[in-house]
């Protein structure tokens, strides 16, 4: 974590401190480009991502350096990457990719502090027919590499 992170951590922290808005991800590219992903059990909208974008560069001081800045909120399209946004996903269906490779579209039945718990259907072959089977199956947050939300759609 680079000095300019930890004091963008601790303006957005003020902004958005008693809302349901959080902090997901800060990325500082070539060192003038920077990328805030935010996120909130009710989902954000733009207006407020120009709200905390602008109050970020009111507080960040641009004389001693020029910077570009972008806030957006964490898409569905973002792999999920904190334990707020997998307990805002509860009960959504996901793609994961663990670190072994191994591909897995499930629905998330459980979070825990420590990982997931999904719930899934495998083909399987029994006495010569193919039938569904429901798995489940619990996971360490270590042991994933990416999930994604796969979107709902009605």
């Amino acid at each position: 974590m680079t000095l300019l992170e930890d004091k963008i951590k601790s303006i957005l922290k003020e902004k958005i401190s008693g809302t349901d808005i959080f902090l997901v991800d800060i990325q500082v590219k070539n060192n003038d480009n920077i990328f805030i992903f935010l996120d909130s059990e009710k989902g954000l909208n733009i207006n407020q991502c120009a709200a905390i974008s602008k109050f970020i560069e009111i507080n960040l001081d641009r004389e001693k350096k020029d910077f570009s800045l972008e806030v957006s909120s964490a898409g569905l399209d973002l792999p999920l990457k904190i334990l707020k946004q997998y307990k805002k996903y509860l009960n959504w269906d996901l793609e994961i990719i663990t670190l072994n490779g191994e591909k897995i579209e499930a629905n998330l039945s459980k979070v825990y502090e420590d990982g997931i718990k999904i719930s899934y259907k495998i083909k399987e072959k029994i006495k010569n027919k193919k039938v569904f089977s429901n798995k489940e199956k619990e996971l360490k947050f270590n042991e994933i590499k990416t999930t994604k939300v796969i979107p709902k759609f009605k």
